[in-house]
C-alpha cells in the first residue's frame, strides 16, 4: 500500500463531465485542502483497475457494490455524502407511448428514500 495520501481517479473530462465530477468527486475538502486528480479513465470499467491497484481512490454510487463487485476493491459507504440525483433519458426520436407512461409513473413515486 502506498504512503502517499491517494488521489481521486476521474473520468476523462470534457464539458458536461467537469460539472459532474466536481459534484461527485470536489477538487477540496471541506476544509479546503485541494485533493490531488489522479490517473483517468475513458469509463468506470477502465477505472476499476485503477482503484484495484492502489493507484487511486474514487467516489462511487450505492449501485456499483451490486453491479461491479469485486474481491480487490473495497466499497465503504459515505454516510455524509449527498443523495446522488438521477434522470431517466431517451433518445427524443425513439420516444413511445410506453416511455412517456414509464416516465410518468416515476414522476409520480418522486424520489425513493433508501
Amino acid at each position: 500500500m502506498s504512503t502517499s495520501p491517494p488521489s481521486a481517479a476521474t473520468t476523462e473530462e470534457n464539458e458536461f463531465s467537469k460539472e459532474k465530477r466536481e459534484a461527485v468527486v470536489p477538487s477540496h475538502t471541506p476544509s479546503g485542502r485541494p485533493i490531488p486528480v489522479g490517473p483517468t479513465a475513458s469509463d468506470f470499467l477502465e477505472m476499476l483497475p485503477i482503484l484495484s491497484t492502489d493507484e487511486a481512490v474514487s467516489p462511487v454510487h450505492l449501485q456499483a457494490t451490486r453491479y461491479f463487485a469485486r474481491p480487490d476493491v473495497a466499497y465503504v459507504p459515505i454516510h455524509d455524502a449527498p443523495p446522488a440525483r438521477w434522470a431517466l433519458v431517451w433518445r427524443t426520436s425513439a420516444e413511445t407511448d410506453a416511455i412517456l407512461a414509464l416516465a410518468k409513473i416515476v414522476e409520480q413515486l418522486g424520489p425513493l428514500e433508501q
